[in-house]
């Protein structure tokens, strides 16, 4: 219960709702005990009609009956008012785990994310919040209910017949343990099965993101293969959890049986030497029966106890990750972004011992334009992500503004700083929120503006519902160059002091890359850039050109100096300049 009485910490505001729901539930199972002894004064009064009394008898069985009919009406306004209450607090309940979920979700690392895969963090997050909803659900409908419910017939059965309470008692702490070791006994599968849902889950959508892809490389026996792999572990695991659970059930009803049994015929002997009335035979033959029968919802909430444990356990170990680092509790926000310069910089990824980058040294300031070239795999994207605060260096420090960068908050230097890449990240919204995305309080006017500055306003236009058409998942509705100058005007509205621009044309044709070149110009005027280029094209008028190869710095300095030097730049442009990617 440790990991459902954490989740339930995260339901602010509902715990009145709840505390409501629960007193509504002793009541309604204060009246369903009751409705019992009203049949046993009828079933009394019956018996006694034939004598003189009988027409006090009729008058009695009336009252009993009117006495009937108004608990059964309140039992049903309270069920009523119960599903009420309940329906508002599932809601609510389920609304602030997604508002308090999402935004620790957007707190994670991004290599994190990317380690665990989009997909089975969905499902994580999804199976744990439905499973304890489901839970949170059931602990009103069955377990508040028939618990409660539970306890107050066996209280009236050990005042009736103690022999008969403790057998019963006896018997229910039987089944419920029963039920307790079956939760034990299932949980490493339910576990692996969960796991395997998970990897099931990150398969599918990653997928249905790369379908053409598939069908291209005529891959779709391959990713048959790996979902049949996982549904069959799943199916597996699953099959063993509902053998344990069918074996426990048998054992668990079959003792419920025999208690019921054994209570029955407990008072069916003692009526026969006169101790009991036939109502009164009635009442604990119904009341005995009520509990043993109870003690079965009362276990399938154990069984959902135990999935929501499970499932609980795993959402709530994903909010407690923490990001590689924070901010440190004095940093300050960044006002204004003048210089970042690297000193000595070096980096490993957490999951290998190989520096992706080694001894980098460099600086950007305000005006000028840095450019990072070289083959692919020697550090570029690294770099990126360090300026971006996406990772720490593992030796040396970065500066900005002369500052060490920890400096300042991780939100306020990202706000300095735009990116436009080779794979633009569209969202399935209009045009228009897609650019808003850099500065949410823009209004359209603004908005057109950027598009103009990035020559995308006229194709923009020129779309079904203009601005407001639907750009689809990524944005396959465009074209890349289309994509690439939404992706700059979002950068101008943005206004940022530093604009990274990460191989932002290389996958372009001429007349697109000619296009968008002429809207990076007007992105880039004034303000520091650094441009990761795999095309030297981009990079001849930089103030400087930083040529990498495996992680350190090859050479560098002004394009025409860096030909004359003959080394790597001059290499890779002149086998550029021959295939024709450089037109010279």
């Amino acid at each position: 219960m440790k990991n459902i009485i954490n989740m339930i910490k995260y339901l602010k505001g509902t715990h009145r709702k709840l505390t409501l729901l629960l007193v509504l539930s002793i009541v309604r199972a204060a009246l369903y005990v009751y409705v019992p002894f009203i049949f046993r004064d009828i079933i009394n009064e019956i018996s006694r009609i034939s004598n003189s009394s009988g027409q006090n008898s009729f008058n009695q069985i009336y009252r009993s009956l009117l006495i009937l009919a108004a608990v059964l009406l309140l039992e049903r306004l309270l069920e009523f008012l119960n599903e009420k209450f309940s329906d508002t607090v599932k809601m609510d309940a389920i609304t602030f785990l997604r508002q308090a979920i999402f935004p620790k979700l957007m707190e994670l690392s991004v290599s994190y994310i990317e380690k665990e895969r989009p997909g089975a963090l969905a499902q994580k997050v999804n199976q744990g919040i439905y499973d304890f909803m489901d839970w949170l659900w059931n602990f009103n409908e069955w377990l508040s209910m028939y618990m409660i419910s539970s306890i107050f017939i066996i209280v009236v059965l050990m005042i009736n017949n103690i022999y008969v309470g403790l057998v019963l008692l006896v018997v229910c702490i039987m089944m419920v343990l029963i039920n307790l070791r079956k939760v034990k006994k299932t949980k490493p599968y339910n576990n692996r099965a969960n796991n395997y849902f998970e990897k099931y889950n990150a398969q599918l959508t990653e997928s249905l993101s790369h379908v053409a892809t598939i069908k291209t490389l005529s891959a779709q026996n391959k990713i048959n293969s790996l979902f049949n792999q996982a549904t069959e572990r799943i199916r597996k695991y699953r099959l063993e959890q509902f053998k344990i659970q069918r074996r426990h059930n048998t054992v668990r009803d079959t003792i419920g049986t025999i208690g019921l049994l054994a209570g029955v015929a407990m008072i069916s002997t003692m009526a026969t030497k006169g101790k009991y009335s036939p109502g009164d035979i009635v009442l604990v033959a119904y009341l005995t029966r009520d509990l043993v029968l109870s003690i079965v919802p009362i276990s399938r909430f154990i069984d959902q106890t135990g999935n929501a444990e499970v499932t609980s356990a795993r959402l709530l170990k994903l909010l407690d990750t923490k990001p590689l680092f924070e901010d440190k509790p004095d940093a300050v926000s960044l006002s204004s972004l003048q210089s970042i310069k690297f000193d000595k910089v070096s980096f490993n990824y957490p999951d290998s011992p190989k520096k992706a980058i080694r001894d980098i040294s460099f600086e950007i300031s305000k005006g000028k334009t840095v450019a990072l070239v070289g083959p692919s795999g020697v550090g570029k994207s690294t770099l990126t992500n360090l300026i971006l605060r996406f990772y720490l260096p593992t030796d040396g420090k970065i500066l900005i503004n002369d500052a060490v960068a920890d400096t300042f908050t991780q939100d306020s230097i990202r706000e300095k700083i735009a990116i436009v890449m080779q794979d633009v990240a569209l969202f399935n919204t209009s045009v228009l929120d897609n650019i808003r995305m850099a500065k949410p309080n823009a209004s359209k006017k603004e908005i057109m503006e950027a598009a103009k500055l990035a020559y995308a306003h006229d194709f923009i236009a020129k779309l079904t519902d203009g601005y407001d058409t639907i750009v689809g998942e990524r944005g396959v509705k465009l074209s890349g160059g289309q994509k690439q100058r939404i992706a700059i005007a979002r950068a101008i509205l943005k206004n940022p002091d530093l604009i990274i621009l990460d191989e932002a044309t290389s996958a372009l044709d001429s007349f697109s890359e000619k296009l968008v070149q002429e809207g990076l110009q007007q992105l880039m005027k004034g303000r520091m850039a650094l441009v990761v280029a795999h095309r030297l094209s981009t990079v001849r008028h930089a103030d400087e050109i930083i040529v990498l190869e495996k992680g350190k710095v090859e050479e560098r300095g002004l394009h025409q100096h860096l030909l004359k030097t003959k080394g790597l730049y001059a290499k890779l442009y002149k086998m550029q300049s021959e295939t024709g990617i450089i037109e010279l």
